[in-house]
């Protein structure tokens, strides 16, 4: 089986935004959408808080 690695384009950071105790930053790309990856609420991905942060 071989497998096909997607390469994520350059991502830009936005400004950061209060929102109560957490700090929400925009992130997008100037590349067209690819086949296949998820983003937004569809997304399945972790968050935490590093510690020492």
């Amino acid at each position: 089986m071989t497998t096909k690695k997607k390469r994520i384009p350059e991502l830009h950071v936005g400004r950061g935004q209060q929102a109560g105790p957490l700090t929400v930053f925009p992130v997008w790309t100037g590349a067209p959408s690819l086949a296949g990856l998820v983003m937004g609420l569809a997304a399945d991905v972790a968050v935490a808080e590093r510690e020492g942060s």
